[in-house]
């Protein structure tokens, strides 16, 4: 097995899910809110919360690319 296939598979064991507050915010605090992305992988027991773009897709985007440079310094 090359070292890119081992990648793969330990990204795709990656789990996401939004960071939502129990407690959502009304009056003057209400608006567009926005909620981190959490990459979370088990086995490695790493955990990276992005909440800096709106989009959930940019934030998951750049979970998975600070993952796979963590992942790169692991392997090495």
């Amino acid at each position: 097995m090359t070292l890119e296939e081992r990648r793969k598979i330990i990204t795709d064991q990656c789990k996401f899910h939004i960071d939502k507050p129990k407690e959502i915010p009304g009056g003057q605090h209400c608006g567009i809110q926005t909620y981190p992305t959490v990459l979370e992988h088990d086995e490695l027991q790493i955990k990276i919360s992005i909440g800096y773009y709106r989009q959930n897709y940019k934030n998951k985007q750049m979970a998975l690319d600070i993952f796979d440079l963590a992942l790169f310094e692991i392997i090495k």
